[in-house]
């Protein structure tokens, strides 16, 4: 995401509901042919390609591909002054699709996307950020149609993550501005939607002592029937002065119906969690801190028993000196995993790397530069879905932040129609007809980070 960190962005003092107020340019544009159009070879990232157009600014992509193989893509626009809003855009075509705004009521940014496969019903679903609170759009059909714009708080939250569980029931985790003890806080709120549309009264589930915390990611397992939910986040303790473990990673889960359960997970000035799972009981994370001998770096944890224990694997970005701003973690159906960071791995601005591994996250495949545009490419995202990684991000090389994307094929392509000639027509006196043929954390100065945050 666009993680222009809240608690960066406010001044102490300031209500934590003021913030992000940057923002978006419309106009609907003619947009280039993504990855997905070029051919696909397996084992290596497809030539990156924009997704936006350079006339307009573009933020924060999220993705997700459904059963299908179809990448769907949220992000949104913005002016960086008075105007922000959110767009959808597919592949299915093999082209990417007229974006549609969803946020039409209203300014918004920080979107999410989920998507579920439920009773055969292809549900998309969309969040994001705003003043007046979280926006919310749903699709049944794959993202043909959608349901009218939804506000779904009645206060103002900001950067959610939305996930939809095997029942259709849907989760969201977000960060919710307000007061405590007369000094502003930023909090992780949790509520979720039943099946049948109704809301549940959102409960904050992060630790009271922090009063600066955002970045929150969710996912879900579901073993011996129950489901079990596991968030991490970024804590701050307070506005000013902090010590290394005062700015943490912490891990939270509820299992059915039992209270939510936190620890840490990492400190030492931690932040910009991901995290993914099999939906059975092994849970994938990514996250930058600060360890010796390297400098803010992408570090990958995993947890083999639904989230009771962690092990920290190491390191999975470039695994030197140099910064590391945030890594993306993905897993696709063939249990293939995939880590993306922005880096900055020689040079002096950030590119987009990535490491594939085939064994669960014991060990990583070399590091592979997917993005170099002499820009400074930030906020990666993966999805995993039938044999494949989609990635995208957003790059300012024109001048404007545009959308990019890359493929990684683990498997065979999908098979390629073949066209076949249609039969010679029978003459008629007057023939007549036709053949129609259709297709299917800011972490910019991180090197001289005091012990003071704002």
């Amino acid at each position: 995401m666009y993680r222009t960190n809240i608690w960066h962005i406010l001044a102490p003092g300031r209500l934590g509901i003021a913030v992000l107020a940057m923002l978006t340019v419309l106009s609907m544009l003619a947009l280039v042919r993504p990855g997905q159009s070029q051919a696909q070879t397996t084992n290596t990232w497809s030539s990156a390609a924009g997704i936006t157009p350079s006339s307009i600014d573009a933020l924060d992509p999220q993705i997700v591909i459904d059963q299908a193989g179809v990448s769907h893509v949220v992000y949104f626009e913005t002016n960086f002054s008075s105007r922000e809003r959110v767009y959808y855009t597919n592949n299915r075509s093999g082209s990417w699709s007229t974006p549609r705004l969803m946020s039409e009521a209203a300014n918004g940014q920080k979107p999410s996307i989920a998507y579920a496969n439920v009773s055969g019903r292809n549900i998309i679903e969309v969040a994001w950020g705003h003043g007046s609170g979280l926006g919310y759009r749903r699709s049944e059909d794959g993202g043909e149609t959608w349901s009218s714009e939804q506000r779904v708080t009645d206060h103002a939250g900001f950067d959610p993550d939305i996930i939809i569980d095997d029942t259709g029931t849907t989760h969201i985790v977000y960060t919710r501005g307000g007061s405590v003890g007369g000094e502003d806080a930023l909090d992780v709120h949790y509520m979720s939607r039943s099946p049948n549309g109704i809301w549940s009264t959102p409960v904050q589930i992060d630790e009271p002592s922090f009063a600066v915390n955002g970045e929150s990611e969710m996912a879900y397992t579901r073993n011996a029937g129950t489901l079990t939910l596991h968030v991490v986040y970024r804590a701050q303790r307070n506005w000013s002065t902090n010590g290394s473990s005062d700015i943490r990673v912490n891990y939270v889960r509820k299992a059915g119906n039992g209270a939510w359960e936190r620890s840490a997970l990492a400190n030492s000035f931690a932040g910009e969690p991901d995290i993914t799972s099999d939906f059975r009981n092994q849970l994938y994370v990514t996250l930058t801190f600060k360890q010796s001998p390297y400098d803010f770096e992408g570090f990958f944890f995993r947890s083999t028993d639904n989230g009771l224990n962690w092990q920290n694997i190491g390191p999975v970005s470039a695994r030197t000196g140099d910064l590391t701003l945030s890594t993306a973690i993905g897993r696709n159906t063939d249990g293939f995993l995939a880590a993306v960071s922005s880096d900055q791995y020689n040079a002096s601005r950030q590119d987009i790397y990535g490491r594939i591994s085939s064994n669960n996250g014991d060990s990583w495949g070399g590091l592979v530069e997917i993005f170099d545009n002499g820009g400074i490419s930030k906020e990666p995202r993966v999805g995993g879905g039938p044999g494949k990684f989609h990635a995208v991000w957003y790059d300012n090389a024109s001048g404007k932040f545009r959308i990019f994307n890359s493929e990684y094929f683990t498997g065979p392509p999908p098979p390629t129609a073949t066209p076949t000639a249609s039969p010679t027509a029978t003459p008629n006196p007057k023939p007549e007809g036709s053949i129609r043929l259709q297709g299917n954390i800011s972490y910019d100065v991180a090197r001289s980070i005091p012990s003071t945050f704002r």
